[in-house]
C-alpha cells in the first residue's frame, strides 16, 4: 500500500488524466462533428439507409432491387439518425447519435464504478473507456455500435430486471450482438430472485 500522500497524489493524477481525457475525446468530437464528408468506409452506408428510411422506403429490399443496398442491423439507431436528417442528408445528425451514446455510456460506466469503488477507481475506468476502440476510434462516427454499447452500460448500471431489460433490448435493436449485458444480468441474478 502507498503512503497517506503518496495516494492522494495518485488519487488527483488520476482524476486529471481523466478529465483530460474526458476533454480530449469533447474536442475530438465537436471537429469529427463539423466535417461534411464521411471519415470511414461505413458511415455512408449508415446515411443513406437512415434517409431511406425516414423517406418510408424499406432498408431491408432484396440485393437484386434498386438501389441495391441493405440494411444489416436492426433499425432504431437509423431511425434516431432519420428524426433529424430532413431533406439533406448530413453526417451531423447521424454522429451526434454516436457522440451523445458515447458520453452517456463513459458516465454510466463512470457512476457503476463509483457506486463500487469510488472516485478514483471510476476515474481510472474513464481514462481506460476513453482508449478503447469503440469510444476512441468509433466515438464520433456515423455507427450503430456506441448506441449498443450505451444501453448495455445502462442496463448493467440499472441491474434491475424490468428496466434492464428494456435497456437490453434497445441494446439489441441497435446492433444485434449486443448480447454480454443480457448474459451478464442474466448470470449475475440469485436463484428464485425477481
Amino acid at each position: 500500500c502507498l503512503p497517506r500522500t503518496e495516494g492522494l497524489f495518485m488519487a488527483r493524477l488520476i482524476r486529471l488524466a481523466a478529465l483530460w481525457g474526458v476533454l480530449v475525446f469533447l474536442c475530438r468530437c465537436w471537429l469529427l462533428l463539423r466535417l461534411p464528408y464521411q471519415l470511414e468506409y461505413g458511415e455512408g452506408h449508415m446515411l443513406g439507409l437512415a434517409y431511406y428510411l425516414h423517406k418510408g422506403r424499406s432498408i431491408y429490399t432484396p440485393g437484386a432491387d434498386p438501389p441495391y443496398v441493405y440494411g444489416a442491423h436492426l433499425p432504431l439507431y437509423l431511425w434516431l439518425v432519420g428524426l433529424g436528417i430532413g431533406n439533406n442528408p448530413s453526417f451531423f445528425p447521424a454522429r451526434l447519435v454516436s457522440v451523445l451514446a458515447s458520453l452517456v455510456t463513459v458516465g454510466a460506466s463512470a457512476a457503476w464504478l463509483k457506486q463500487k469503488q469510488g472516485w478514483t477507481c471510476a476515474c481510472a475506468g474513464v481514462c481506460f473507456l476513453l482508449i478503447h476502440p469503440l469510444l476512441l476510434g468509433w466515438g464520433a462516427l456515423a455507427r450503430v455500435d456506441n448506441l449498443g454499447l450505451c444501453f448495455s452500460a445502462l442496463a448493467l448500471l440499472l441491474a434491475r430486471p424490468l428496466p434492464s431489460a428494456g435497456l437490453c433490448l434497445l441494446a439489441l435493436m441497435s446492433k444485434q450482438s449486443f448480447v454480454a449485458a443480457p448474459l451478464a444480468l442474466a448470470l449475475s441474478q440469485k436463484p428464485g430472485a425477481g
